[in-house]
């Protein structure tokens, strides 16, 4: 039995990057400039615990708007997104940071092998089904040692490619045993979490 590209295994993430790609050309998906996107990485920069971190992980990263902001709270930045044309926008943006990398990649492969001291899951694990979300965080979780920070960050509106929204994803999260949500904030518009590693 052979598996269909159109239905089979990965069907679903390769479908949403898909659709992604088609959002990135017509410019900027995500409104990036608009004051919900500029409160919200505002929110979340507030929300750090840390002042400073060594190596941050940032999956989805997009365009790199909230990559630019981490960029000044940690000596090294690894960030990601399974969309090319995003990856190139983010690669301009940050061209004169010489301690950023961003690199093409779509979790769980895109988790790096180093040791993670903040892993920023911005708008990106609800998209994920259960089995990515689980492998996504079983890679993470051996690469952050006691004392490290995961964020969740996840609009609560209505996400038609989801499978699930903000608080399932949190929940789904905040289950490992591995973390303890330090921070909450309970927005009108997102969810956002920070757990610590224990």
């Amino acid at each position: 039995m052979t598996d269909d590209p159109n239905t089979g295994p990965g069907y679903g993430a390769r479908a949403l990057q898909d659709r992604f790609t088609d959002l990135y050309a017509d410019g900027d998906p995500w409104r990036a400039d608009s004051f919900y996107e500029r409160r919200k990485r505002a929110v979340v920069l507030a929300s750090l615990p840390q002042e400073h971190y060594g190596t941050v992980f940032e999956p989805g990263c997009g365009a790199g708007e909230l990559t630019l902001d981490l960029s000044a709270r940690a000596e090294v930045v690894l960030a990601s997104d399974p969309v090319a044309v995003a990856v190139d926008r983010a690669v301009e943006a940050t061209r004169d940071l010489p301690g950023v990398t961003v690199t093409v990649g779509a979790l769980p492969d895109a988790v790096p092998d180093v040791r993670l001291d903040l892993a920023m899951f911005s708008e990106v694990l609800y998209y994920l089904d259960d089995a990515t979300v689980t492998a996504t965080l079983d890679a993470t979780l051996a690469v952050t040692p006691s004392g490290a920070d995961v964020v969740l960050v996840h609009w609560r509106g209505d996400a038609p490619e989801a499978p699930r929204d903000a608080e399932a994803t949190y929940a789904m999260v905040a289950a490992r045993p591995e973390l303890e949500t330090i921070v909450a904030h309970v927005d009108e518009h997102f969810l956002l979490h920070v757990l610590r590693r224990a």
